[in-house]
């Protein structure tokens, strides 16, 4: 399945490319009351955007603009100097164009933006020796969709249809000591297609999102001007389809590195060097789904990295 298979690069031009350009506006006004062990955060954004995209040869042109508001807030509560619970609320945007082709009803048309919804609420606490988190959360947003057989004019219909809804669980921790530290964090994710219009998809998992992740890092210091790094990276399955019929396996990554530093006269010099994927693991990395197709990306190779810096 990963075998190394020769892929040439061919020259020809087969088709066009897109210009893209962005403008965007954005307006935010915050502020911040303290009474007591008591907290309080609010915020307000407006924003305008700006969006153009047109094929290098002038066709499939596409212009729109929008503006939206979104609020968000915030509290937290001190139940200890090293300790405190928290708990927010904000929207975001989902904003969405259809693409201009053929297949397309209204081709070319802005939908109207969909607001995105984030609650959470978890603990802190801190000290010199250890700092770690625990939050719950929940995510709703807009999920779009093309509708119909999407192989003939005007067969094609893109639309909002439902939501995906994320719940989780996601815990942190700093461990330090002298010369050196241990971090690492976990999240435990249930994401949910709810609201659909279309048979059997409600229930089943978004594409392209994990149910689990976890990281861990670990540094030391083991001789004068010597420090040594090891992270750790595993995410676990997560489905390729709409209809969650294909998955792609979890995969574990590990990462080395070593930096050096010593002085040279009234220098610093810096030696790195470093491993990315030190067990050359094989694996499809993500799967984004985007307008009826699905792309694989696979975990890069084992790389090897050096460098030297001088600080003058």
């Amino acid at each position: 399945m990963f075998q190394a298979t020769p892929t040439p690069a061919d020259p020809s031009l087969t088709d066009e490319n897109t210009h893209r350009d962005e403008r965007s506006r954005e307006l935010a006004l915050s502020d911040q009351v303290q009474i007591g062990a008591l907290e309080l955060f609010a915020g307000l954004r407006h924003s305008r955007i700006e969006r153009e995209a047109v094929r290098t040869d002038g066709s499939r042109a596409t212009n729109y603009s929008q503006s939206f508001t979104t609020p968000w807030l915030g509290a937290s509560w001190a139940l200890a100097p090293d300790l405190r619970v928290y708990a927010s609320w904000g929207q975001g945007i989902e904003s969405e164009v259809i693409p201009n082709r053929s297949r397309y009803q209204n081709a070319g048309r802005a939908l109207p933006a969909l607001k995105s919804r984030q609650v959470e609420a978890g603990l802190k606490a801190g000290s010199q020796t250890v700092e770690w988190s625990l939050a719950a959360f929940q995510i709703q947003r807009p999920v779009w969709v093309d509708l119909g057989s999407c192989s003939a004019a005007n067969s094609c219909e893109r639309r909002a249809d439902g939501e995906a809804r994320h719940r989780g669980v996601e815990a942190q921790a700093d461990f330090k000591w002298q010369g050196g530290g241990l971090m690492g964090s976990a999240q435990w994710l249930q994401a949910r297609r709810e609201g659909s219009s279309q048979v059997g998809v409600n229930g089943l998992r978004p594409v392209n999102v994990p149910a689990r992740s976890y990281r861990v890092g670990l540094h030391q210091q083991v001789l004068n001007g010597l420090r040594l790094q090891a992270n750790l990276v595993h995410e676990g399955r997560r489905a390729v389809l709409p209809n969650n019929s294909v998955e792609l396996p979890s995969w574990t990554r590990l990462d080395l590195s070593a930096r050096y530093q010593h002085q040279v006269g009234t220098q610093q010099w810096t030696w790195q060097l470093g491993v990315d994927n030190a067990t050359n693991q094989r694996a499809w990395k993500e799967a984004p789904y985007s307008f009826g197709h699905s792309y694989l990306f696979p975990l890069a190779p084992r790389v090897w990295k050096a460098g030297l810096s001088v600080a003058l």
